[in-house]
């Protein structure tokens, strides 16, 4: 289904839905978007429900990959992680939460790299003699930036968590993409208590309300 017809559809269906309308134009309306959605094979929830996709370069065994979960539960959209190419991971829920999620996944994931490379040019890291041991120190640092990033997801959009609508998100996904399955993410003991202590720090610095609701709680998204 094209773009341009899920909106005009969408458009047709809030028109026949307006209490503004008179009779004779919302019955038109109703009309209209009927037949277009049985000439387009066209359901309910392809109208209802967005869909948007956020490339990323990982593939499921990042320390940032618990990010996209959180990401998806905050807006209420069901994630998806494709890994077959170039991986992306796709939102479905509805609107505007597949955007939001899309958004958040750009902005943070900007974040993380802008945070790691301070971290490396950080005597705490530049203390590590060996390549084990660096990469074991970033890696500390990253899942314990990762989790307080998510941690202040969760306090951000608690007002707009919706277990109603984030099910219904997970349904229209399968229907979408049969047979999808929610991939396990891995996690390795952290070996450095004063990385992941300066992750956690850097964490709470970042700036994540930018653009969303302007830092306010927001109160719904993705739910009727």
């Amino acid at each position: 289904m094209g773009e341009d017809i899920r909106k005009k559809i969408a458009a047709l269906l809030s028109k026949a839905g307006n209490v503004g309308a008179s009779e004779a134009e919302a019955l038109a309306a109703a009309q209209k978007a009927a037949q277009l959605m049985l000439e387009h094979g066209v359901s309910q929830e392809d109208v209802e429900f967005d869909e948007q996709a956020a490339p990323i370069r990982t593939k499921g065994h990042s320390p940032r990959d618990p990010l996209w979960g959180t990401i998806g539960r905050c807006t209420n959209s069901a994630p998806v992680l494709d890994t077959s190419w170039d991986p992306v991971v796709t939102f479905i829920g509805h609107a505007p939460g597949p955007e939001i999620a899309c958004y958040l996944v750009e902005v943070l994931n900007r974040s993380i790299d802008r945070e790691i490379l301070t971290f490396k040019a950080s005597r705490e890291y530049k203390r590590r003699r060996t390549v084990g041991t660096r990469r074991a120190a970033a890696h500390d640092f990253t899942a314990a930036l990762v989790f307080r990033l998510r941690q202040r997801l969760l306090e951000m959009f608690a007002a707009s968590v919706s277990d109603e609508a984030f099910e219904k998100a997970k349904e229209v996904l399968q229907i979408r993409m049969p047979g999808t399955t929610s991939s396990a993410t891995s996690s390795k003991k952290m070996r450095f208590g004063s990385a992941a202590a300066a992750g956690y720090a850097a964490g709470s610095r970042v700036n994540i309300s930018r653009g969303v609701n302007a830092g306010r709680p927001v109160s719904r998204i993705g739910s009727d």
